[in-house]
């Protein structure tokens, strides 16, 4: 066949996974710890160079697939969605790999642990690009394998050992929704070409079950209530594994729903279960957070608040904007594991104590910061009607606003100091409405747009974003300031635990013997 530019790019965008696979099975990848560590550094820049230029291809010209076997699933498919998560994925890949030279330094097994780390970052590279549903579910089950052996490379912490073992049960169970969803879309369509399958869902709508078996499957993936207990419990494995897997591997689900958007949005059923999920575990994740004493399980808890608002964002419609949020929380949560040490020391050196904030000082930054968002809706779209994506914007621009000038009213600074806290709040104000707008303009071509809110129950429902958050806002406040209500210290010493489902779950996994032998 002739090789045109779209088969050039299409192979270009699967470089990256290739490099990072083949090296990790060569003896490239063996000698001496940190000497192997900088071979994958010095990589991982090839492939972070790598996926960028072909990012810019991609925005320049347009998606491009390609099919090298489609009776194996070899078949690759590169759009917007898919080329901005390579890049990510890349570029984090070349820093946590840097992170490694010096953070197991001297320890005997760093090149293996090496070789797992690529092998896995090149597992989520190859579920960016792939094209096939066959190759994405073997992408899907090779990011298990590989995180797995992660998790369980220091066979004496008991901690690690158990949490892999919840993985194990709940990526099973993910695993075989996705091949049931699979095997569905084959017999109504045929192919599991996924472009073929979006485009033929354009004409016969898809069978009903696929849509829920696939948000089941992202809602395992990305550690939502009940499937959580697990995340928080891989805090024992090194630095390194928690910040892949919070900025990469647990993107997989909210990747899953992005990726076949179009055929999840045909159920009624599935878009309002991921928002009641999303919804509830954002509350749920959140609170734990705050009663956590240790900076990495906190970390942990915050991840799962943030996927479940994700797939809040995602229940509502509200794609674009959810993509924009994984993007942001990757690069938030890579460099807040990485920084963990920093963060504690810093702690450390701290003479100064935030007031707590007064009644009216609330009452006028809900006003103040209603006004400013106001005035960017109505500069920005004057009386149109908002999408659910908007709405959630302004609902975040009101409250995260609000919470930014409380602090800069009521903490103890001098004058010019507050001054400059409140113009860094309306710059960050400014700043986040203008990527969701470039989101917009760059994206909207890539998800299904849904139509703004007509009837009361969706307005109901999206009225539940505002009071959802100032619901978490005001729990987390009154938590961290101590009161001395004897219904917030149940509730803290409850939430401190979790509310106890890790510990039913832990239960149910418990008799799983031979931990290593999963994946």
């Amino acid at each position: 066949m002739n090789v045109t530019s779209p088969e050039i790019l299409a192979v270009a965008g699967l470089l990256p996974a290739l490099l990072f696979l083949i090296a990790s099975l060569t003896p490239f990848f063996r000698g001496q710890g940190q000497t192997v560590a900088r071979r994958a550094s010095s990589l991982a820049l090839t492939g972070a160079l790598l996926s960028a230029a072909v990012t810019g291809w991609v925005f320049a010209t347009g998606p491009a697939a390609l099919s090298l076997h489609s009776g194996l699933g070899l078949s690759l498919y590169l759009d917007r969605l898919s080329v901005t998560l390579l890049t990510m994925v890349s570029f984090l890949a070349l820093i946590i790999s840097r992170y490694t030279i010096n953070h197991l330094a001297g320890d005997p097994r760093q090149a293996t642990f090496v070789r797992h780390l690529v092998q896995t970052v090149a597992a989520v590279q190859l579920l960016c690009v792939s094209g096939n549903l066959l190759l994405f579910t073997a992408a899907w089950a090779a990011t298990s394998l590989s995180l797995h052996r992660l998790l369980i490379f220091y066979p004496h912490l008991e901690g690690a050992q158990l949490a892999a073992r919840k993985k194990f049960f709940i990526s099973r169970l993910g695993g075989l929704c996705l091949v049931a969803a699979l095997v569905t879309l084959w017999v109504q369509y045929g192919t599991w070409e996924i472009p073929q399958l979006i485009a033929l869902h354009a004409e016969t709508p898809v069978h009903a079950a696929t849509p829920i078996l696939l948000v089941l499957g992202g809602l395992m993936k990305s550690a939502q209530l009940p499937f959580h207990s697990w995340l928080p419990e891989t805090m024992e494995a090194p630095t390194p594994v928690s910040a892949l897997m919070h900025a990469g591997v647990i993107n997989a689900g909210a990747f899953l729903i992005l990726r076949f958007s179009p055929l999840v949005v045909s159920s009624e059923f599935a878009m309002n279960s991921l928002a009641l999920v999303g919804g509830l575990t954002a509350v749920f994740g959140s609170i734990v957070m705050i009663t956590q004493p240790s900076i990495k399980r906190a970390l942990a808890w915050s991840t799962i608040a943030q996927m479940g608002f994700l797939m809040l964002q995602c229940g509502l419609g509200a794609f674009g904007l959810a993509l924009l949020h994984l993007v942001a929380h990757s690069l938030y949560k890579a460099h807040a594991f990485l920084s963990t040490g920093g963060v504690v020391q810093r702690a450390g050196k701290r003479t100064l104590k935030p007031a707590t904030p007064a009644k009216a000082t609330w009452l006028l930054a809900l006003t103040s910061s209603a006004l400013v968002v106001a005035g960017l809706i109505l500069a920005n779209h004057g009386s149109a009607p908002l999408h659910a994506s908007e709405w959630i914007l302004v609902s975040i621009l009101w409250l995260g606003l609000a919470q930014l000038l409380t602090t800069a009213w009521s903490t103890p600074l001098t004058g010019l100091a507050r001054v400059g806290g409140i113009a860094l709040s309306l710059g960050v104000a400014a700043m986040v409405w203008t990527l969701h707008q470039g989101v917009h303009h760059l994206y909207d071509t890539t998800f299904p747009q849904l139509p703004a809110p007509q009837g009361i129950f969706d307005w109901a429902l999206l009225l539940l974003i505002p009071s959802l958050l100032f619901g978490i806002l005001l729990i987390q406040s009154q938590l961290q300031a101590g009161t001395a209500s004897p219904a917030l210290k149940r509730l803290y010493i409850h939430a401190s635990n979790g509310f106890y489902l890790g510990t039913i779950f832990a239960r149910l996994v418990r008799p799983i013997s031979n931990p290593k032998s999963h994946a």
